[in-house]
């Protein structure tokens, strides 16, 4: 009896590290796109009138998207 309960334990550790496995570079490739969109977007706010007119980008429009929170994401393509 003691060996089947081993054997059901194990099976359930081995589907969480599984699950793990499968999901931590799923995590890890969505933090290193939200350090990048709020790097992109600091950056973003920080750029003067001349610049953003040379891109095409109005001041509010820039405004707007480089105060979005970094967890806004909402169009990119995470693939």
């Amino acid at each position: 009896m003691a060996s089947t309960e081993f054997h059901g334990s194990h099976h359930r550790t081995s589907s969480i590290a599984g699950s793990w496995m499968f999901w931590l570079p799923l995590l890890i490739n969505r933090l290193k796109v939200w350090q990048a969109v709020a790097r992109e977007r600091r950056q973003l706010r920080l750029l003067d009138d001349d610049v953003l007119t040379d891109v095409g980008i109005s001041q509010a429009d820039a405004k707007r998207e480089g105060h979005r929170p970094f967890w806004d994401i909402n169009g990119l393509d995470l693939r």
